[in-house]
């Protein structure tokens, strides 16, 4: 499983710590607001931090998984689609 968390290199840190709330106007974002990264590869998204960089570990993914679990997504379709016949059928 993958996950996002929030970057906390210096640059990101300083850009989460201008984020204000005020009563009038709510959230005020800062224009270089800190990145994200993924568990996968644990790239930045903000590309003025040290750390950004593509991720591509998700590319493809579908291609990556074994057989089986091909299999299983369509089982689950089958059984979802013969559910659905069955409530329309009491209908």
């Amino acid at each position: 499983m993958t996950s996002a968390y929030r970057c906390q290199s210096t640059v990101c840190r300083k850009a989460f710590a201008r984020v204000t709330f005020s009563e009038e106007n709510g959230v005020a974002l800062p224009d270089d607001l800190g990145g994200w990264k993924s568990s996968c590869c644990h790239r930045c998204s903000n590309p003025r931090c040290p750390d950004h960089g593509e991720c591509s570990c998700l590319d493809n993914l579908m291609d990556r998984m074994p057989p089986m679990s091909d299999q299983l997504f369509q089982r689950l379709r089958d059984a979802v689609l013969e559910e659905d016949e069955a409530d329309d059928d009491e209908e």
